[in-house]
């Protein structure tokens, strides 16, 4: 699945600016939300299209994006080249095109843990988290004062994670864990 960003989707295979009124004279049945008119100071308006309806092209600017984001290719150019699309392909799509995944299917929380100031208490706590599969996207520790340190995790969850409840009990369990707060997600 990808997530778009758009104005209208023409039979020209081009992304291109058209009115409500024009989308209701059509007569064929489109499977797109159309926006009023293109502007980059407008909300963008997204929807949710299976890529084996889209154009080819879309697909290779997220494979783009990706071989530069994890530095398998060290410019735009040898990425575009490597996938086989053309430079001006990419740049016109590249702001418009995102993974669906990366944008809406992710569970974000946020946790707060004061910890006793003794070696292995954080480690403990993370190896936890690592075996209850959740993501950790986030670690900030505060400098120890009197004898405890303040930390903040956040954690993005899976669809196999356990629940954040869980994971906050077996959190408390551990031995130098003074105490967690869910302070925000489900």
């Amino acid at each position: 699945m990808l997530l778009l960003e758009y104005n209208c989707f023409s039979e020209a295979d081009v992304f291109q600016p058209v009115s409500w009124k024009s989308l209701l004279e059509r007569s064929e049945p489109t499977l797109f939300f159309v926006g009023s008119e293109a502007s980059m100071f407008k909300q963008a308006k997204y929807i949710v299209v299976d890529t084996s309806v889209l154009p080819e092209i879309f697909e290779k600017v997220l494979e783009v994006k990706k071989l530069v984001a994890n530095q398998s290719e060290r410019s735009f150019s040898s990425a575009c080249k490597t996938v086989g699309i053309s430079r001006s392909a990419f740049y016109k799509y590249r702001d418009f095109v995102f993974a669906y995944d990366d944008k809406m299917t992710q569970k974000i929380i946020n946790l707060s843990l004061i910890l006793r100031d003794q070696a292995g208490i954080l480690s403990s706590a993370l190896t936890v988290l690592y075996e209850m599969q959740a993501n950790i996207l986030t670690v900030n520790q505060n400098i120890p004062a009197d004898g405890v340190a303040a930390v903040s995790i956040s954690l993005k969850m899976e669809e196999q994670s356990a629940d954040p409840r869980t994971i906050t009990h077996a959190l408390k369990e551990l031995d130098g864990v003074v105490s967690v707060k869910l302070l925000s997600g489900e």
